[in-house]
């Protein structure tokens, strides 16, 4: 019987986290190299996906980057993240570009419109704990040549 509940709430943990989302190979790829190049892991449950027939364009988190701290395992120096967007548009890869993280601007949804991509989230006022943005902005970059260009207001 024990085991019989141990089995159970162990698949109904594992059914109610869920997988990550999937992306394809080149993206794991370019997730891979950034988040092994400072020595951070990534959060893949964060992962925002937008894809169609031509392209696929991600969101994903970088956690506890150690830098050239090499002493430490990658991913736990401390409780910084960055939110990063990498795509594959006809074929072409856009490298990543940082997106926001702790302390400057959390994303919430991405979507893509034309050659734009607008990303909606909060931005920190001068009152607000790392926490808990408060003011409701948009970042919003062009598709250029293999590179996501951040369009300025």
């Amino acid at each position: 019987m024990k085991k019989i509940i141990l089995f159970a709430s162990l698949f109904l943990s594992v059914d109610a986290y869920g997988d990550c989302p999937k992306v394809s190979a080149v993206i794991e790829d370019l997730i891979a190299k950034h988040a092994n190049g400072i020595r951070g892991v990534e959060y893949c449950r964060a992962r925002q996906v937008v894809k169609d027939e031509r392209v696929e364009i991600v969101l994903y988190t970088i956690e506890g980057p150690c830098y050239k701290r090499e002493e430490s395992p990658p991913g736990s120096c401390g409780n910084n993240f960055f939110r990063s967007m990498v795509g594959v548009i006809d074929g072409k890869k856009y490298e990543k570009v940082i997106v926001g993280g702790k302390g400057v601007f959390l994303t919430k949804t991405i979507k893509i419109e034309g050659n734009t991509v607008l990303i909606e989230g909060l931005s920190y006022s001068n009152s607000d704990s790392m926490c808990c943005p408060s003011i409701s902005s948009s970042r919003k970059y062009k598709l250029e040549n293999g590179s996501f260009v951040e369009v300025k207001p």
